[in-house]
């Protein structure tokens, strides 16, 4: 069978996935009109992982996490019909750093490469992105201060060093600027970034042709490129979708999304979702901060959830992400089984290893309570003699869980094949 045979049967019998969220809500109402909208994410296949085992660039110029969102809408019927298409994208901080789970609730991101190999792999990956989508206006939402710095200094400075014209950074500090639970500064933000948003513009098909093309793309991170990301690229969606519906004269200039009910409820919805899908697949858990993007407002409530889900998030990425990135390396053919008897696999780290940890420990301690109990019941020790024993018990199990601590590491779950 020819090469063009082959091709043919393999790419009928191939399935193609996408790994990231779609939805689709139809005959939404917007004043006496109706419109279809699109939300779908596509997460890259390259440098995939999970949230702590998988961060910056690789030797090839891929960053972890990196997804492509882009959100449609239909509007009309016929040869009025009017498609347009808003793309943003985000990613990793293009340089090569780590962030080790060691059984801290926040481990120290802490850079693995010299300048010259990170400004390398940064042009790279930026001169990759520059082809695919045209000009990249980054929006970094990284902490100016503590631990974030060391890897927002040397993002900043790799740009300052490339000097390219298709790349202009913008720093926004998320947590400084929108603390206690104020996301009003998002404004202006959006007004720093008003020029691109006319440049860059959206891909629109009128009537079955191509009108218009976007130029360029808003590239937007933050630590994990989840939870504020999420608020920033839903805040940028929205002042896209308001433009187009001004444009197309569903809304007039003095109105809003906000406005109309049934569009409001629909893109919040959507747009949370979304934030939920993309965090789960990298770290386990639904999005911090979610409930602005689904309610407009932060709330006590979703304060509660998301400290629900940062407990579990540490539970996942210490005790059981391990295994999760050897299964994306499987399932994407990063790991080649090799010829071998013995398996990669080990029972070392893990939540198995902790708790045998602390069953040895709690054991000690209690053999420790028991003899210094006795010895006090037998000399008829008064207070504080009597309250000896449990000070001793305690004492012991605090210093033994404050070691294990120290040398976490050596208990999280870790990738066997990477």
């Amino acid at each position: 069978m020819a090469a063009a045979g082959i091709a043919a049967v393999l790419q009928s019998a191939t399935a193609k996935l996408i790994c990231g969220f779609v939805e689709a809500n139809m005959d939404v109402q917007v004043g006496d009109k109706t419109i279809n909208l699109y939300l779908v994410s596509r997460r890259s296949v390259k440098r995939a992982g999970t949230r702590l085992h998988r961060r910056g660039v690789d030797d090839n110029g891929d960053v972890a996490n990196f997804v492509e969102t882009e959100m449609i809408t239909e509007m009309g019927s016929g040869d009025k019909k009017v498609v347009n298409a808003f793309l943003q994208t985000r990613g990793s901080i293009p340089i090569i750093w780590k962030q080790d789970p060691n059984m801290k609730w926040n481990p120290t991101p802490k850079r693995d490469g010299s300048d010259e190999k990170d400004h390398s792999l940064f042009s790279t990956h930026m001169k990759d992105t520059v082809r695919a989508y045209g000009k990249q206006v980054i929006i970094d939402l990284i902490d100016q201060k503590g631990k974030e710095l060391i890897i927002g200094d040397a993002f900043r400075q790799n740009v300052d060093k490339l000097g390219s014209e298709d790349v202009r950074y913008v720093d926004f500090d998320f947590h400084k600027r929108c603390k206690k639970m104020n996301y009003t500064p998002l404004n202006e933000l959006v007004d720093e970034v008003k020029e691109e948003f006319i440049q860059q513009g959206q891909f629109t098909l009128r009537g079955g042709k191509v009108d218009n093309v976007q130029k360029g793309v808003f590239r937007t991170n933050c630590k994990d490129c989840l939870d504020r990301t999420n608020v920033v690229q839903t805040k940028f969606a929205r002042v896209n979708l308001a433009t187009q519906l001004h444009v197309s004269g569903m809304l007039d200039a003095a109105h809003g999304i906000h406005d109309e009910p049934a569009l409001e409820k629909v893109f919040k919805m959507m747009w949370a979702d979304n934030a939920d899908a993309i965090s789960t697949q990298y770290s386990g858990t639904g999005a911090l901060k979610n409930d602005f993007t689904r309610t407009g407002k932060r709330t006590k409530k979703g304060l509660l959830q998301d400290g629900v889900n940062s407990v579990t998030r540490y539970v996942l990425n210490n005790f059981y992400d391990g295994q999760r990135q050897d299964m994306y390396d499987l399932f994407l053919g990063n790991y080649v089984v090799p010829d071998q008897s013995s398996s990669p696999f080990s029972p070392v780290g893990g939540p198995q290893m902790l708790m045998m940890w602390f069953a040895a420990v709690l054991g000690l301690s209690l053999l420790l309570f028991t003899v210094t109990s006795q010895q006090a019941e037998a000399s008829g020790s008064s207070f504080p003699f009597n309250v000896l024993p449990a000070f001793t018990a305690i004492g012991v199990f605090v210093v033994a869980m404050f070691g294990a601590f120290k040398v976490g590491s050596l208990f999280v779950d870790k990738p066997h094949l990477s």
